[in-house]
């Protein structure tokens, strides 16, 4: 919707009504006694036991494995060539005799790894992730709703309940990229949601950005945890506290951080400056597994939303997740490309849930382009969610204010040159100089992976 015409032509109120529609809208779809109800199995599925936890993994595997061996292209032919028959799966040690799933092989699967039974409508994503390989998703409804069940957990072990105000200072093109007067957010009434554009953050703006939440006065923040901290180190080096200038009472008492790894010194410069607890959300664009934080400050892997498995010992591990949810597209033992750090087994906590123990989530790095007046565009691997036929995608700076954009799409596919750079400055505005570029390949890391943005200069 952010880059339709019609939204990009309007003004700034009339922007926040469309966004209040389409909130509206979702919220018919995703909310309401279908999210009420999943709720009340996410409450009680916390509280089950370790051993009651396993019976529940065994036996929602067991469904996901027949399921996708009856309806999925992909595993009917998988489950045959290797003479597997989920019918028979009666224990969680089984499910290593299926082959782990890489990124690569479901870029090349395509629609064989969907369902080709009728399951009711089904909803397209793509995602670049942290990464700047391109992968495209589709989910049921029902696991739209599920996934939206799973977040609304993690803001209430926050302390926010439905219907509280909440800000927002993510990816959402809420603001057009060449604006560069006026405010820089808009109000979601529908959501009770104050949205912040992360693309139009510069020293000079932080304090109207301030100003804008603490009229705004919301009982939680969701953010990028680099867009936040942005915000948070200007006000700190400046010695003030998030509140200070707002007359209103201060309602605020969470952060909700997600998609990047959020850093310790981050946290306490977060808590310092907003004066409120920051949990910390770890989500997966395919669905397979999720981390969450408690009420004690503690990270649990979710054992209801997925099956993880690991991979190395010392220095992290590798998370290999099997989801519960999603009809349309299950993924089974997919590798995610990122790496946790568990606790030792039997370290309990004491919120009293059986998850297990997640010391550290590593793998996620901040992604983040730099202009030349301290601008910075949080997130620039999103830009490659819009560039139909992408196969990779790479952002290189090699000093501030300027960037090449190396692109590597499918043969016979691809974009103009100007229409690319279109799309991009929806995310850069004019802050950075591009320079871009069509390759038939991307190189990668001696680890084999595929970083979305490379610094070839000290970045602060």
């Amino acid at each position: 919707m952010y880059t339709s015409r019609i939204y990009g032509a309007s003004p700034p109120w009339a922007q926040s009504w469309l966004l209040s529609g389409r909130a509206w809208i979702r919220g018919m779809l995703r909310e309401g006694r279908g999210l009420r109800d999943e709720l009340q199995d996410l409450a009680r599925t916390e509280r089950l036991d370790a051993g009651q936890l396993q019976a529940l993994q065994l036996a929602r595997l067991r469904e996901r494995l027949v399921q996708a061996g009856r309806e999925v292209p992909f595993y009917r032919a998988l489950f045959a060539r290797l003479g597997f028959d989920p019918r028979d799966f009666n224990s969680l040690d089984q499910l290593a005799c299926l082959p782990i799933l890489e990124k690569a092989q479901v870029q090349a699967a395509g629609a064989a790894l969907c369902s080709d039974a009728r399951i009711g409508p089904r909803f397209r994503s793509t995602s670049s992730g942290t990464t700047g390989s391109h992968l495209q998703g589709w989910r049921d409804l029902r696991s739209i709703v599920r996934e939206n069940a799973f977040i609304w957990r993690q803001l209430q072990w926050a302390g926010v309940r439905p219907g509280d105000r909440r800000a927002w200072l993510r990816g959402d093109k809420i603001v057009p990229a060449a604006q560069q007067q006026g405010e820089f957010w808009r109000l979601n009434r529908a959501d009770r949601l104050l949205m912040l554009s992360s693309y139009h953050l510069t020293p000079a703006r932080v304090g109207a950005y301030v100003e804008a939440l603490e009229r705004f006065d919301p009982v939680a923040i969701q953010a990028y945890p680099s867009a936040l901290v942005f915000i948070a180190a200007v006000l700190d080096a400046h010695g003030r506290r998030f509140g200070q200038g707002s007359a209103s009472p201060r309602r605020l008492r969470a952060i909700v951080t997600s998609s990047e790894t959020l850093l310790p010194a981050q946290r306490q410069l977060l808590e310092r400056v907003f004066g409120c607890r920051v949990f910390d959300w770890y989500g997966a664009f395919e669905r397979v597994a999720a981390i969450g934080t408690c009420e004690e400050g503690n990270y649990h892997l979710l054992s209801d939303y997925g099956y993880a498995e690991w991979q190395g010992a010392e220095g992290g591990q590798d998370l290999i997740g099997t989801g519960f949810d999603n009809r349309a597209m299950p993924l089974l033992r997919y590798r995610l490309n990122d790496r946790v750090l568990m606790e030792p087994g039997g370290v309990g906590c004491p919120c009293g849930r059986a998850f297990p123990r997640v010391r550290a989530v590593l793998g996620r790095g901040q992604d983040v382009l730099y202009g030349v007046d301290g601008h910075r565009v949080f997130m620039p691997a999103n830009v490659f969610d819009d560039l139909p036929g992408l196969v990779a995608g790479q952002w290189r700076q090699h000093r501030p204010g300027h960037a090449e954009l190396l692109l590597q799409f499918q043969q016979g596919r691809g974009m103009a040159e100007a229409d690319v750079e279109a799309v991009a400055r929806r995310y850069t505005g004019e802050a950075i100089d591009l320079e871009i570029r069509r390759v038939d390949r991307i190189e990668r890391t001696a680890a084999g992976k595929l970083p979305a943005v490379v610094h070839e200069f000290a970045a602060a």
